[in-house]
Parts: C-alpha cells; structure tokens; sequence
C-alpha cells in the first residue's frame, strides 16, 4: 500500500501485508524503516473500513478480546477490549470502540495506570465502493503534561480502474538516507 501524504510535511508512506513499512520524506531524501505487525497494510484504517472490518477495527488481530457491550444515554452501541492474555506491561490495556447506525464513531485506548493515552473519532462519512467511509479522522495523543492533534481528511476517493496515480509504481531513490 502507497500512501502520500502532502500536510503538514509530505511524505510517501509503503507497507506491505507483513509490517514492513518505509516512510520517505522527498525534501530531506531520508527513509525511516519499521518491522511490526500492528503496521501491516491489513490492519490501516482504509483496510479496516473499505474490507468491511469495522465490528473490532482489527482489535481481534491485535490480541485482543471483548470484554464488555452496552449501549450509552445516545443509544449507540459501546463495546469494550481487554487483551487476551493479562499482559501488565503492554502499552494498551484497554479499548473503549463506540459505534453510531453500526459505523465507529470514537476509539480510545488506556494504558496501565488507567489514563486514556490515545483518541479517535471517525466522522464526514461517505460511501465508497457501497462501504461507509469516515473522510475525516481526528486522533489525539496525550503523552504526560501535553497532547497531540492530527486530523486527516480523505477527499476525491479513487478506486480500481478509476484509480490513477504515478504514486503506484513509487520506489523510494537509492540515494535515500536511512534515518
């Protein structure tokens, strides 16, 4: 999967189904590499949502199992995730999905103290290829004191033979610095 992103930096993102993930930044001719299940094409949001995956967002994948449903004061459906095997040094400890009309809405994940350390609402949705699509994604980490906040906004969706891009044959130049 080749992924371009042109803000706030552009970079050109290439992950396969094993993990294996390069990120090429084409203004400092650099490449940082990674080898981690958790990055494998098959388990992106694009992935999930365009394959029909949405129930667990590969929750299931990743190691773990559902632990609680209910439905909140809105009527939507909340589901909760523990990690199969009681891991108390794994980063993710739980993970609270929350779904509207059967489309996830909000994600989060809490670390070991209890903290949640990771938001994700999904909205704008579309259909593409007869699929519901959220086109926009607004994540946020927190990391002590502070936090982040990226937003991604999906527009002129292309597919199949519509496709187009030079993007799909993008090899990162031999020149290319690893980071």
């Amino acid at each position: 999967m080749v992924t371009r992103f042109v803000s706030p930096r552009e970079v050109v993102i290439l992950a396969n189904k094993l993990g294996e993930t390069r990120i090429y930044d084409p203004n400092r001719n650099t490449v940082i590499r990674y080898q981690n299940a958790a990055y494998s094409s098959q388990t992106t949001q694009l992935a999930f949502f365009l394959n029909g995956m949405t129930s667990d967002m590969g929750l299931l994948q990743l190691g773990f199992v559902q632990d609680k449903t209910m439905y909140d004061a809105k009527n939507r459906l909340v589901t909760e995730w523990k990690p199969k095997t009681n891991k108390s040094d794994g980063v993710v400890q739980r993970v609270k999905l929350v779904f509207n009309q059967g489309n996830p809405i909000y994600m989060h994940y809490v670390d070991g103290a209890g903290k949640i350390f990771r938001k994700v609402f999904y909205y704008n949705y579309q259909f593409v290829e007869n699929r519901p699509f959220p086109t926009t994604t607004t994540e946020i980490l927190y990391n002590k004191s502070d936090s982040t906040v990226s937003k991604t906004a999906y527009s002129d969706i292309r597919l199949n033979q519509v496709a187009q891009s030079p993007y799909f044959n993008f090899s990162i130049p031999s020149t290319a610095k690893t980071e």
